[in-house]
């Protein structure tokens, strides 16, 4: 009995240090839009782009809203997006709109790491 335990915690650990790995994996490793997801992930994945880029343009001439944005207030702009989408697109899939959500969640890395491109190559479009 003891031995089955000591497997199960074994597995559950595994288990954690595998979605561990997976979570610490940058977002934008995995794209939004698939061959599946048609032109619902095209449209989620072109909003993205389009608030990525306007965001750390933002966040590089160091405008004031951009510091009032936080998890509550980015969740709320992606859960419009997927109305937008499904209404400008048509239904999606819940692979899409999840694979859209987990890209979301990394939004400061998104908007950090297009930041800093933006001032390595001298400064906002």
């Amino acid at each position: 009995m003891r031995n089955s335990i000591s497997r199960g915690k074994r597995a559950l650990a595994f288990g954690v240090c595998i979605a561990a790995a997976f979570a610490a994996m940058p977002a934008a490793a995995a794209p939004i839009a698939t061959e599946n997801s048609g032109a619902f992930g095209l449209c989620l994945e072109a909003r993205a782009e389009q608030w990525i880029a306007s965001t750390s343009q933002r966040l590089v001439m160091e405008d004031p809203v951009v510091a009032g944005f936080n998890d509550a207030s980015v969740a709320a702009w992606a859960a419009t997006i997927l109305d937008t989408c499904k209404k400008e697109a048509g239904p999606g899939d819940a692979a899409t709109e999840e694979r859209f959500v987990k890209h979301m969640a990394h939004w400061r890395d998104h908007i950090d790491k297009a930041a800093q491109l933006i001032r390595q190559r001298g400064g906002s479009d």
